[in-house]
């Protein structure tokens, strides 16, 4: 019989042999990982007890855990946000898309992040989604779509509970990639180094030959006696070069806490598909800094691409005129340049395209004037070939 069957009939012997080697895949895990936390242990053991679990009735199947957030320590290093709770039933108006609550101190225009808190949604409103205060008064204000504030939001009815709005939310972007390499190397440790301890995030240093290497952590593996290395810069003469080791390299010392010294290496490989960059980051506010960043080496972090729109050969016309009869030009209708592209960081717009009047945009950066001629830059822009230049001031050249 097969594993979907187990709900109908009594347990196979060939089920038993499944259980009882996924039995003896997780002590081997455990003892893999056994330099690892107990938390860490205690997770991964209970992946194989669950599986163990539904084999012997898959209506034991427990339910989905959304755990994408799950050790998230983002807000350890960044101002924590203001949070505005209120009653998600009695706070709502959904005739006139108001909110009430007292002393609110919102600000017209501010950016908000609604949180339903575990309840069900205000609908109208998204989990998660952000929003606009457009002020009516100390007491009460309406949301919209977009900090020009003419789209209002429409509230279809309420919930209940207590819900939360969160302001001041400031993310954190890469904002320029200052340097990168891919060097990396597996190193094989020599023969007695499985207990050593190396600690991803964590620099080495060691020699080869007469120079001297310098590398980071990306992975250690003991039983197997594998270091995988970022080769980092070192200083040769007026130079800084990345000295990659060989079998002849020697490492100073590992990370236990009475290090083991003057550690061999028995092989040495490229280590492909791996990247190591310096890059400057930005706040979302444009002004914020990370916060209690001792406490941030060696700690594992994920980054996660921020939406994208593409959009090239795109045609603007009249844009932001409205929607009505009113928006026509013989009816008055005016272009709002604003409303050709929006961006709100840490998203990104990247378009090009031509406005009604036939001048051409790249972005917010470059237009090219159809009727002059000129072209106006935004950003910096670099020359790599010039035969000459020549400045000009009202008629003096």
């Amino acid at each position: 019989q097969n594993l979907q069957d187990s709900t109908r009939i009594s347990i196979s012997g060939q089920e038993l042999q499944t259980i009882a080697a996924i039995s003896q895949a997780k002590t081997e895990a455990l003892t893999y990982i056994s330099s690892l936390s107990a938390d860490v242990q205690d997770f991964a053991g209970s992946r194989f007890d669950i599986v163990n679990t539904i084999i012997n009735d898959p209506q034991d199947l427990p339910d989905p855990t959304e755990v994408s957030s799950e050790g998230d320590i983002t807000n350890d290093y960044k101002l924590t946000p203001t949070q505005t709770t209120f009653n998600g039933a009695t706070a709502v108006n959904a005739v006139t898309d108001a909110f009430t609550i007292i002393g609110h101190g919102f600000t017209n225009g501010e950016k908000v992040i609604y949180d339903p808190n575990g309840n069900a949604p205000i609908q109208g409103l998204d989990d998660e989604q952000q929003y606009y205060v457009n002020l009516i008064d100390e007491d009460n204000f309406k949301l919209t779509f977009d900090d020009s504030l003419d789209f209002d939001v429409n509230i279809i009815a309420a919930s209940t509970g207590t819900h939360i709005f969160k302001s001041d939310v400031i993310e954190f972007f890469v904002e320029e990639i200052l340097s990168s390499h891919q060097t990396y190397q597996t190193l094989i440790l020599e023969s007695g180094s499985e207990s050593f301890e190396f600690v991803p995030g964590r620099a080495i240093t060691g020699t080869t030959g007469a120079n001297n290497n310098s590398a980071i952590v990306h992975s250690w593996e003991p039983r197997e006696r594998r270091l995988v290395v970022s080769v980092e810069t070192v200083a040769v003469g007026q130079s800084l070069l990345r000295i990659q080791f060989d079998e002849t390299s020697v490492i100073d010392s590992d990370h236990a806490s009475s290090p083991n010294t003057t550690i061999g290496v028995n092989e040495a490989a490229a280590k492909l598909g791996l990247g190591t960059a310096t890059f400057s980051i930005t706040a979302t506010d444009g002004s914020s800094a990370l916060t209690n960043l001792t406490a941030l080496p060696e700690k594992q972090c994920w980054f996660h691409r921020p939406s994208v729109v593409n959009s090239s050969a795109h045609t603007w016309e009249y844009a932001g005129s409205g929607t009505d009869y009113n928006a026509l030009p013989q009816n008055g209708g005016n272009t709002r340049a604003e409303y050709e592209q929006f961006e709100e960081l840490p998203g990104r717009v990247y378009s090009s395209g031509t406005n009604e009047l036939g001048d051409f945009k790249v972005g917010d950066f470059i237009t090219a004037f159809n009727r002059t001629g000129n072209i106006t830059f935004r950003n910096k822009v670099q020359v790599d070939e010039l035969d000459a230049l020549r400045l000009s001031l009202s008629d003096v050249a």
